[in-house]
């Protein structure tokens, strides 16, 4: 009977690492709430930037702070469905 053998590949043979196909990496939990931190203040920032706008367009002055709110609220709600999904 013949034994049979196992054959090395040849990136191990000359002393290479094998090729391991890319598997994108999921960020860390520091990441993730790293991203979380700024969400709030930057949808705030934007719902009250869309108000500025639109309070300039229409000539008014109290669009963007019903604009404040909304991005303020969305915000909150975004933050939330983020939290959540941890659980």
């Amino acid at each position: 009977m013949r034994q049979s053998q196992t054959v090395e590949p040849y990136s191990t043979l000359v002393g290479m690492p094998d090729p391991k196909p890319a598997v994108p990496k999921r960020p860390g939990p520091v990441g993730k709430y790293a991203g979380l931190a700024i969400l709030l203040p930057i949808s705030t920032m934007v719902g009250y930037g869309m108000g500025f706008g639109l309070d300039h367009l229409f000539h008014t002055g109290w669009i963007r702070y019903v604009f404040l709110c909304l991005g303020t609220v969305s915000g909150f709600i975004e933050l939330i469905r983020e939290l959540n999904k941890d659980l």
